[in-house]
């Protein structure tokens, strides 16, 4: 099945932030040689799971509001405000921004070389032995990338330029 891309058109069946050819050439331009080795049967397959994982850890905390309610994918957004610059400046409502196209391509990446949301066991903050007392970490059990949380820092409310998160 030939893989659907976002066109800023807000699709409804849309599965990617971007296409084959522009994660092609984004890998290419930083000497990113593993993903030219994949098939492009499994970069499609690759570009949906890094855009799933995209939708599911930052979908509900981007600024601004889905250009239609019918859309598949986050993205186009209406007055998804741009953190870059002085003046209070917007992504296009009909694009899919390139850094976000680019953070697509980079969990696209990691999505062809493994799963993504790998099943975790809670961490263990502190121990005790006698009579038995263990502490966790506080976290949500999903595996953090900190690239990726830098690259998408610009497009979600209350972050600044990197989202504090613990990674196992």
């Amino acid at each position: 099945m030939a893989l659907i891309t976002e066109d800023g058109t807000g699709r409804a069946d849309a599965e990617s932030l971007c296409t084959v050819a522009y994660a092609d050439s984004y890998h290419d331009a930083r000497g990113n040689t593993l993903w030219s080795t994949l098939s492009t049967i499994d970069k499609e397959r690759a570009l949906r799971r890094g855009t799933d994982y995209i939708e599911r850890t930052y979908g509900m905390r981007f600024y601004g509001y889905r250009v239609k309610s019918t859309q598949a994918l986050s993205w186009p957004r209406y007055e998804a405000r741009r953190k870059d610059g002085a003046r209070c400046e917007y992504w296009p409502s009909d694009a899919v921004p390139n850094p976000m196209a680019q953070t697509c391509a980079e969990m696209a990446f990691k999505a062809g070389q493994g799963e993504l949301d790998q099943d975790i066991d809670r961490i263990i903050k502190s121990e005790t032995v006698g009579p038995l007392k263990t502490e966790y970490l506080d976290s949500d059990g999903v595996v953090r990338y900190r690239q990726t949380d830098k690259m998408m820092a610009q497009f979600i409310e209350g972050s600044s330029s990197s989202i504090s998160m613990v990674r196992s």
